[in-house]
């Protein structure tokens, strides 16, 4: 299976259990695809901001 999402700005949640019940089946052959900012590798600091 394919799955995609757009923009997470680090809401992981959204892919929770409760959210996303299809990630159960999910194995090494499904893709989960995020269009856009994936937000998750931002920490926020100064030099970032810049």
């Amino acid at each position: 299976m394919i799955f995609a999402t757009c923009d997470t700005h680090g809401g992981f949640q959204r892919f929770s259990q409760e959210h996303f019940p299809q990630q159960r089946q999910m194995n090494r052959d499904d893709y989960m695809i995020i269009l856009g900012d994936f937000g998750g590798v931002w920490n926020g600091s100064s030099k970032e901001r810049k």
